[in-house]
């Protein structure tokens, strides 16, 4: 299992059955005054019941769904150090990468999608395919690429702010 400074391939006791159906359900749902892709915890028993074991998750969990041809720029997320990104469909037609900014980073905020656009040069350093929940640091430049004809679709759940990846590694370190 891949453990790195990027991500940290965790095993955990979640009913990924339900998860999948219940990501289905609310994929294209949108909250009142809120992100697109923002869903809330407290909406869905058993989600509370996770949050419940894991304070340290938001009140807040994201559907990503990206479609080919549309895709996601090198970016570093705002507003959060950490996720749990968990598989729900397409993610074997895709894969992450990381990247080093060469020089001063150069950032671009997007509010619509709450990340900060790379613009300076970067390199590339690491590249995973999500096949098995991750825990996931955010605070690195990186995008996704999807081949042609395929749907990726993960469940994006923060921590809250006060912890970073490593905080995040250690609570879930036997896992």
């Amino acid at each position: 299992m891949i453990d790195n400074e990027y991500i940290k391939e965790i095993t955990i006791d979640l009913d990924y059955e339900y998860i999948v159906k219940l990501v289905k359900q609310k994929q294209f749902e949108t909250l009142e005054g809120r992100a697109s892709h923002h869903r809330n915890v407290l909406d869905d028993d058993y989600m509370t019941s996770i949050h419940e074991k894991f304070p340290c998750l938001s009140q807040t969990y994201n559907i990503y769904t990206m479609t080919s041809g549309i895709g996601f720029p090198i970016h570093i997320d705002a507003k959060r150090k950490c996720t749990l990104n968990i598989p729900i469909s397409g993610t074997e037609y895709s894969e992450t990468i990381f990247y080093n900014c060469i020089g001063v980073p150069n950032l671009e905020f997007d509010p619509k999608r709450i990340y900060n656009e790379v613009k300076s040069e970067v390199e590339e350093t690491f590249r995973f395919t999500l096949l098995r929940p991750v825990l996931f640091n955010t605070t690195v430049p990186h995008k996704v690429e999807l081949q042609e004809g395929y749907e990726r679709v993960i469940l994006s759940w923060s921590f809250n702010p006060e912890y970073d990846f490593e905080m995040a590694k250690e609570i879930f370190k036997n896992s």
